[in-house]
C-alpha cells in the first residue's frame, strides 16, 4: 500500500492531488493520487539528480514519447517532460503496470537512493576527480603529507583575504586620524577689536595759508544786501483839510496839570 507522504514531498503535481508513496528510488518517486474527478491515479516524478542528468532525462523522454527500453507501455494521462520538474501519470488500475515503468530506463544499474555505487552525473560537472581525503592537505602525524594542494590553496587565500581586509581597515583608521589632526591644528581667527565702537573721523590738517576775510570774498555779499528796499507807492491816499479849522490848535500844548 506505500507510505505517507514525506515533509518534502510535493502535495500536488500538475492536476493531480498526491496522497502518498508507491515505491522510491534513484531514479525517482512514484506517488499514487486522484485527478480532479477523484480517479486513481499513479504520478512518477524524475529525482532532480536524474533530470540533472542530460543522458537519464533523454531516456526518460525517450520513454515517455515513444516507448523506448520498455516492454509495454502503459497509457499516459498527463506528463511533462522539460523542465526541472519532470514527471509522467498514468492511470491506477490494480494488476496493471502504471507509471513506475517509465524510471526503469532511467535508473542505473547498480544505483541505490542514498547507498553507494555508481551515481548521476550532472551536465555541467567535468571528469570525476580522484578520490582524496576531505582535509586531505592536513599532515597525518609521522607520515607524508597526501595531496590535497586545493584545499591548501582555498585556505590560503582565504587567509590572505583576511589579512587585505585587516590592512584596509588600518589604513583607513590612520587617514582618518590625520584628517581630525589637521583640523584640529588649524588656528581659531581672533574677533576683530574694532567690532564694537566705531573708528573716529579723520581730521584734516590746518592750512598753513590766511584764513578767508570779507574783503577777499568780493563777489560773496550778505543776504541782506541782495533784498531790495521797498519803494513807496504812489497811490498813497490824501485827506483834504481846511485851514482855517488849524487856526485855534495851539502850536505848542500847554502843561495841563502844571507840572511845568
Amino acid at each position: 500500500m506505500g507510505e505517507p507522504l514525506h515533509a518534502a514531498d510535493p502535495r500536488q503535481v500538475g492536476a493531480f492531488r498526491l496522497e502518498g508513496r508507491l515505491r522510491h528510488s534513484a531514479a525517482g518517486v512514484v506517488y499514487r493520487g486522484r485527478d480532479r474527478r477523484g480517479a486513481a491515479v499513479r504520478v512518477a516524478v524524475v529525482s532532480p539528480a536524474a533530470v540533472a542528468d542530460a543522458a537519464a532525462r533523454d531516456r526518460f523522454v525517450a520513454a515517455v514519447d515513444t516507448g523506448a527500453g520498455l516492454a509495454a507501455r502503459p497509457e499516459v494521462v498527463a506528463a511533462a517532460t522539460r523542465g526541472t520538474l519532470m514527471w509522467v501519470a498514468t492511470a491506477d488500475v490494480a494488476g496493471q503496470a502504471g507509471a513506475e515503468v517509465f524510471l526503469e530506463p532511467v535508473e542505473i544499474a547498480g544505483a541505490s537512493q542514498g547507498g553507494r555505487g555508481p551515481g548521476y552525473a550532472p551536465f555541467w560537472a567535468g571528469p570525476p576527480a580522484s578520490a582524496a581525503p576531505r582535509w586531505g592537505w592536513v599532515a597525518t602525524a609521522g607520515g607524508p603529507r597526501p595531496a590535497g594542494g586545493a584545499h591548501r590553496l582555498m585556505a590560503l587565500m582565504v587567509v590572505a583575504l583576511v589579512v587585505l581586509l585587516v590592512a584596509a581597515m588600518v589604513v583607513v583608521y590612520l587617514w582618518l586620524s590625520q584628517l581630525r589632526q589637521e583640523a584640529s591644528s588649524q588656528p581659531v581667527p581672533a574677533p576683530s577689536a574694532s567690532g564694537g565702537s566705531p573708528s573716529p573721523a579723520p581730521i584734516s590738517p590746518p592750512s598753513d595759508g590766511p584764513s578767508p576775510t570779507p574783503s577777499d570774498s568780493g563777489a560773496q555779499s550778505s543776504p541782506h544786501s541782495e533784498v531790495p528796499s521797498p519803494v513807496p507807492s504812489s497811490d498813497v491816499p490824501t485827506v483834504p483839510f481846511d485851514e482855517e479849522e488849524l487856526r485855534d490848535v495851539p502850536v505848542q500844548p500847554g502843561d495841563p496839570e502844571g507840572l511845568a
